[in-house]
């Protein structure tokens, strides 16, 4: 029988791309696992899908499934997964109208802290008891920070957060339904031997003109009246996040208005795209399907999720 020859070059060439094949293999493993368990919070206001998502109050919007085939149509869905969200959250989130026709969730559990604990020295509280979420008392504490350098003051009252003094003396004589959520601000301005109410004016009117900085909206503003249906009132400020409230004021609309606005900007459509921090937003509308609606979110876990508390969510998530 005839000896075969051995050709070690090609033993060599055939162990190199099964070893070749092997790294790469592993790789796209590695590259994978990193994406999908990232999980990065940003801003405190986006959760990681691997758990149920939380809105503000602190409450689980629904369960997150497996990505979508990556092929043909669904080229479009890579990097995002699909999301059920419940009815029940429509009221829920940052951005829910909540008015006399649009209540809140009462059941909601609230994610509160004591203003009185989390606040620093360039203001005061009419009252020790005042409760606040926790976004909005870093955002306040921040905003009141950059005033008192900006001017010099520290001369701003919060009057009241989830309840509101209406008596006969008051300065704030209005509650609004919204204050429930914890995320509004009635601010007053301490005068000579007296509380004084914020008109807007002279020095103080920086909180206006700088408040979308930090994520606040004026929520009646001058001008809005026929959109909000409200008496004008610059003293009660609304927490909305700083990549609403920039959109807001860049585009020069109250809450209702936005809230409209939004719906033309779809996933399948087209998404808003915007920056706050160096960072790039893209924000989308989904419409309410019924008793559960699917929205589509990113692997990585880097979004946030609201109920407009009438016909849809708006999603903002980092892109």
């Amino acid at each position: 029988m005839a000896n075969k020859h051995l050709n070690k070059g090609r033993l060599f060439l055939t162990l190199a791309l099964i070893v070749g094949t092997i790294v790469g293999a592993d790789a796209v493993r590695r590259d994978y696992s990193i994406q999908t368990d990232s999980g990065i919070t940003v801003d405190g206001d986006f959760r990681n899908p691997a758990s149920p998502v939380q809105d503000n109050n602190n409450t689980a919007l629904g369960n997150t499934t497996q990505p979508p085939s990556q092929t043909g149509a669904n080229l479009s869905y890579i990097g995002y997964s699909e999301f059920s969200i419940p009815s029940a959250q429509l009221s829920s989130g940052m951005l829910a109208l909540i008015d006399e026709t649009h209540p809140a969730d009462t059941t909601a559990n609230s994610n509160f802290v004591a203003l009185a604990d989390e606040k620093n020295e360039f203001y005061t509280l009419r009252s020790d008891d005042l409760l606040i979420t926790s976004s909005a008392a870093e955002a306040l504490n921040a905003m009141m920070a950059d005033y008192n350098s900006a001017t010099g003051l520290s001369d701003f009252i919060v009057y009241s957060t989830t309840q509101a003094y209406t008596g006969e003396d008051s300065v704030c004589g209005n509650y609004f339904p919204e204050s429930i959520t914890g995320n509004t601000v009635d601010l007053a301005v301490q005068g000579v031997n007296r509380v004084l109410e914020y008109d807007g004016m002279d020095e103080e009117a920086w909180i206006i003109e700088n408040c979308a900085n930090y994520g606040f909206v004026v929520r009646y503003p001058q001008g809005k009246e026929a959109s909000h249906s409200k008496n004008a009132c610059v003293w009660h400020l609304r927490y909305v996040g700083k990549v609403h409230s920039a959109i807001m004021a860049q585009n020069n609309l109250c809450l209702e208005e936005y809230l409209n606005w939004i719906k033309s900007y779809t996933f399948d459509s087209a998404p808003l795209i915007t920056q706050s921090d160096g960072v790039t937003y893209e924000v989308y509308y989904a419409a309410s399907m019924g008793d559960t609606t699917a929205v589509r979110i990113p692997v990585s876990g880097n979004y946030s999720i609201s109920g407009n508390n009438s016909d849809g969510y708006i999603i903002t998530a980092v892109k």
